[in-house]
C-alpha cells in the first residue's frame, strides 16, 4: 500500500470514529480477534496436515507415502515454524537501573499519586534509564496473547529537564494509556497495535514458505485495515491521555512540559551528545561521569538561537501520518493552552527554566548515587564501540597527516575530499566546511560535497542548504534518499507543507524505483548483456588479493551487467572458477563458504555478485569468462 493510499483508508477511519467512537472501538477489536483467529486457524490447519503426513508414513511405510510425507509434511511444518515464530512477540524485560520505594521514597510517592488520580494499575517494576523519555513498557509474557508485566522506565535526562510538576504531567500522560478509566477494550487495543506491528515485521524476515498464499491474500486484506484503523484509534488515545493527565495534574504543567521536550530534546541529540562522543578522539577509554556532564548542560540549557530555532519548530511541524503522536499545536490547542503558550498567534522566541524544584530532587540525597550507577553502566556498555571508535580517530589523524598541502602542489578534489572525510569523522559538518568550499568552487557538481554543505545549512535550517541538496540529487541519484530526508525534516520544521508532501512523493516513487533496481541486479543469468568492469586500479587489486588467498581458486573473471535503472551505479559480477583435490567431498555449501570468505575481505562500494561457476551457474560462468578482458586472477600454473 502507497503511503497516499494509506493516508487516504486512515481518513475514511478518521470520520468513522468521529460518527460513531464507541463502535469503532468495537470494529477495530473485532478486526483484532478476526486476525488472530485466521492466524491460529491456518497455524493448527498445518500443525494437523504435517501430523497427518507423520501419520501415514508410519502406518504406511512405503515408497509414494514416504515422498508425500517429506514433501507435504515439511512444508507444513515450516510454514507452522514461521506462523509460531511471528507470533511469539518477545520483548526482554528492561535493562536499566531499578528502583525501590526504600530507596526514592520521595519519587515513588508521586507515583502512586498520580497512579490514583489517572485509576492507572500499579507497576511490577520502576526502572531509572539514561534516555529523555519516560515510558511504560508491557513486557508479554506469552508473546501475541498477552499476559503482560509492567515497567516504568523514567529516564534522569528528562527529570533534569523538568520541574516537579511537569514530570508529574508526563508521568500521567503515561499512566493514562493503561488507565481503568480508559477502558479495558481500549488499553488492550493501544497494546496490540504495536504487536501486531512486530508480528509482520517478523512474518516478512521470515516468510513462511510455499504455501504463503494462506496468509498473504487474507494479510493483504487484513494489516491495511487493522492498522489504519488502530492508527486512528491510538492517536485518539493520545488526545485522551493527554486530556486524563490534565485533570490529574494540570493543563498548564503539562503545556509547559511539552514544550521543553521539543528544547531540550535536540539539545542533547544535537549539542550535548555530540560533544561527548567528540572525546573519543582523544581518550580511549569513556568518561566516567556523562550523566553528570549531561545533567550540568541542561540545567544550563541551549543558547538563545537554539532555543528559538527548536521552539519555532517545534509550533510548525504538523501532524502526520508518521506517527500516531499528534503535534505540539494539536496538543495544546486540545488542552487549551495554545494561546496562552503563543501570544499573538506566534511561536515563542524562549522558554522560561522549570519553575520550582527540577524533578531530580525526587531522589533525594541519593541523586548523586543513581547517577554514579547509570554512567558506570553506560561506561561498561559502550566501552568495545568507544575503543574501537578511538582506534580510528588516531588512524584517521596520521590519514589527514599524510595528505598536506604546500604552494607549490595545491591538493586535488579527490584530496581535498579525502581530507574533508578525515574532518567529518573525526568532528562534524562544520569543520569541514572549509575544504567542501574548495570543492564545489573547483567542481560544483560533486554529489557528496554538495549533500554534506546542504545538510551543514538544513542543520540551522537555512534556506541555502536545500539548493546544495538539489544538486546532489542531480549529480548522483543514490544520494536521493538522505537528500530527501533532510529536505522533508527541513520542510517540515518550516511549516512549507506543500513542498513536504512533494518530498514524500519523491521518496516513495524512489523507494520504488531503488526495488526495481534490486530486482533488476538480483536477477543475474546467461542471456544478460555485460560489459567490461569499472574498477579503479587500487580496486582490482583488493579483488585480486581476496581471491588469491583461497587456494582452491584457479580463475576468476570480472563483468558489468548492463543495467537500465540506475546505470550510474554499476552492477558486477565476479565468476570464480575452483579445483577441489581429488577425494575432497564437495558440497554446495563448501563452495558457498569460498564465496563468503571473498567477500569478508572485500570492502566494495558498490553492488558485486560472486559465485562458483558450478552446476547451475556454469553457464553464466562461462558466459563472464567469454567476455573480453573479464580475467582478473589467473593462478600460476593452472
Amino acid at each position: 500500500m502507497t503511503r497516499e493510499q494509506f493516508d487516504q483508508l486512515v481518513r475514511r477511519m478518521d470520520e468513522r470514529s468521529r460518527r460513531d467512537p464507541a463502535g469503532f472501538v468495537r470494529r477495530v477489536a473485532a478486526l483484532a480477534v478476526l486476525g488472530y483467529a485466521y492466524m491460529l486457524g491456518v497455524l493448527l490447519f498445518t500443525v494437523a496436515a504435517a501430523a497427518a503426513c507423520v501419520w501415514l508414513v508410519v502406518r504406511f511405510p512405503n515408497g509414494a507415502s514416504l515422498k508425500l510425507g517429506l514433501l507435504v509434511g515439511l512444508t507444513c511444518g515450516g510454514m507452522a515454524w514461521s506462523i509460531l515464530r511471528a507470533l511469539w512477540v518477545r520483548t526482554g524485560k528492561p535493562e536499566a537501573v531499578p528502583l525501590t520505594a526504600a530507596e526514592a521514597p520521595e519519587l515513588f510517592a508521586l507515583i502512586a499519586d498520580v497512579g490514583r488520580r489517572t485509576d492507572s494499575p500499579p507497576f511490577d517494576e520502576v526502572q531509572l534509564t539514561g534516555d529523555y523519555n519516560a515510558a511504560v513498557v508491557q513486557v508479554p509474557r506469552l508473546g501475541v496473547f498477552g499476559w503482560y508485566r509492567s515497567y516504568l522506565l523514567i529516564g534522569v535526562p528528562l527529570m533534569v529537564s523538568l520541574s516537579r510538576d511537569e514530570l508529574a504531567a508526563v508521568l500521567a500522560h503515561e499512566f493514562g494509556h493503561l488507565s481503568r478509566s480508559h477502558g479495558r477494550s481500549g488499553t488492550w487495543l493501544y497494546r496490540i497495535r504495536q504487536t501486531w506491528e512486530s508480528t509482520m515485521n517478523n512474518l516478512a524476515q521470515n516468510p513462511p514458505g510455499k504455501l504463503a498464499l494462506l496468509l498473504t491474500w487474507f494479510l493483504g486484506w487484513f494489516w491495511p485495515r487493522f492498522n489504519a484503523s488502530a492508527f486512528v484509534l491510538s492517536r485518539a488515545q493520545e488526545y485522551e491521555a493527554d486530556a486524563a493527565a490534565a485533570r490529574a495534574t494540570s493543563a498548564a504543567a503539562l503545556a509547559s512540559a511539552l514544550q521543553r521536550l521539543v528544547v531540550d530534546g535536540p539539545l542533547l541529540d544535537e549539542r550535548l551528545w555530540a560533544k561527548i562522543l567528540l572525546l573519543a578522539n582523544d581518550s580511549a577509554e569513556p568518561p566516567g561521569d556523562v550523566y553528570h556532564r549531561l545533567s550540568e548542560g541542561l540545567r544550563a540549557g541551549p543558547d538563545s538561537e537554539d532555543s528559538a530555532r527548536w521552539l519555532r519548530a517545534g509550533f510548525l511541524l504538523a501532524t502526520g501520518n508518521a506517527d500516531t503522536h499528534p503535534s505540539l499545536t494539536d496538543r495544546l490547542r486540545a488542552l487549551g493552552q495554545l494561546e496562552a503558550a503563543q501570544p499573538g498567534g506566534q511561536p515563542p522566541t524562549s522558554l522560561a527554566p522549570p519553575a520550582g524544584p527540577r524533578a531530580v530532587t525526587l531522589l533525594g540525597n541519593r541523586q548523586d548515587e543513581f547517577i554514579a550507577r547509570l554512567d558506570r553502566q553506560w561506561a561498561g556498555h559502550v566501552r568495545e564501540a568507544w575503543q574501537a571508535r578511538h582506534a580510528e580517530a588516531q588512524e584517521l589523524k596520521s590519514r589527514l597527516g599524510g595528505l598536506p598541502e604546500t604552494p607549490d602542489r595545491p591538493l586535488s578534489v579527490d584530496e581535498l575530499w579525502q581530507r574533508a572525510e578525515v574532518k567529518l569523522k573525526l568532528e562534524n559538518d562544520a569543520a569541514a566546511v572549509p575544504l567542501l568550499d574548495q570543492i564545489l568552487a573547483l567542481r560544483p557538481d560533486h554529489a557528496l560535497a554538495n549533500l554534506v554543505r546542504g545538510r551543514h545549512w538544513i542543520e540551522t535550517d537555512d534556506p541555502r542548504g536545500v539548493e546544495h541538496l538539489e544538486r546532489a540529487i542531480r549529480a548522483d541519484a543514490s544520494v536521493t534518499e538522505p537528500a530527501c530526508q533532510l529536505l522533508f525534516g527541513h520542510f517540515a520544521r518550516t511549516g512549507q507543507r506543500e513542498r513536504q508532501r512533494d518530498v514524500e512523493d519523491r521518496l516513495e516513487k524512489f523507494g520504488e524505483l531503488q526495488a526495481a533496481a534490486q530486482r533488476e541486479r538480483d536477477n543475474i543469468t546467461a542471456v544478460d548483456t555485460f560489459l567490461p568492469p569499472a574498477l579503479s586500479e587500487d580496486q582490482l587489486r583488493t579483488l585480486r588479493e581476496a581471491v588469491a588467498a583461497e587456494p582452491a581458486v584457479v580463475r576468476a573473471h570480472l563483468a558489468r551487467k548492463e543495467v537500465r535503472i540506475f546505470p550510474e551505479n554499476p552492477c558486477h559480477v565476479l565468476a570464480v572458477f575452483v579445483k577441489w583435490p581429488l577425494l575432497k567431498a564437495v558440497t554446495q555449501s563448501t563452495n558457498q563458504e569460498v564465496v563468503d570468505r571473498i567477500l569478508g575481505r572485500l570492502q566494495f562500494s558498490g553492488y558485486l555478485m560472486v559465485f562458483i561457476a558450478a552446476d547451475n551457474l556454469k553457464s553464466l560462468g562461462q558466459k563472464i569468462a567469454a567476455e573480453p578482458g573479464s580475467l582478473v586472477f589467473a593462478r600460476d600454473g593452472q
